[in-house]
């Protein structure tokens, strides 16, 4: 880790999150390496919510068509009706799942298969910048922890974001090992 207060390109950057509005309060994401890759995979608990709302879906989808001609048309329509909404959800969910990589061939970090990437000599430092996730309601806000790619320029890159600071920390320290610059870290302070 390098002290950030000493670098001008500290001094020029944002410290708050580029999608404050994102985030989760458990770890999303972990680095699966390979020789010309490393990419952020969903977690089991990622698969575990998807598992759960398909799981309602077929529930209400099946619940529906059981009770087509039992019930009035009212319930079967409710029915179908919940299903369609999970099922919708947990698709939702799936397409929201970001899959960021570094490409160690081309030397780009890219956030989806066919985006070009930013090329890893434009990169100054990565940073971890803590936020909290509003809701209205106060017991269901959390603090998050974003994960971003400094330019020289001072300008950012957003990797992900996700709850577990230890994980993220250790997921932080391999990238910038790996693309050979400092690691800023802010979440002991926030």
């Amino acid at each position: 880790m390098s002290d950030a207060n000493q670098d001008p390109v500290a001094q020029q950057v944002e410290w708050g999150a580029l999608e404050a509005t994102r985030g989760s309060n458990f770890r999303t994401h972990r680095i699966a390496k390979s020789p010309d890759r490393w990419a952020f995979k969903p977690t089991p608990g990622v698969y575990t919510m998807l598992v759960v709302a398909w799981t309602f879906a077929a529930f209400g989808l099946l619940l529906g068509l059981l009770t087509i001609g039992r019930l009035p048309w009212w319930g079967t329509f409710v029915a179908i009706g919940m299903g369609t909404f999970f099922g919708a959800a947990g698709m939702i969910l799936l397409r929201r799942i970001e899959r960021p990589f570094f490409d160690l061939r081309a030397k780009r970090f890219c956030t989806e298969p066919l985006d070009e990437g930013v090329p890893f000599a434009e990169l100054h430092a990565v940073q971890m910048a803590p936020h909290r996730v509003e809701a209205p309601n106060e017991r269901d806000r959390y603090w998050s922890c974003e994960l971003n790619l400094v330019h020289h320029d001072a300008s950012r890159t957003r990797i992900l974001s996700h709850g577990n600071v230890a994980a993220l920390r250790l997921d932080a320290a391999e990238i910038a090992n790996l693309l050979g610059v400092p690691l800023w870290d802010r979440t002991a302070t926030s």
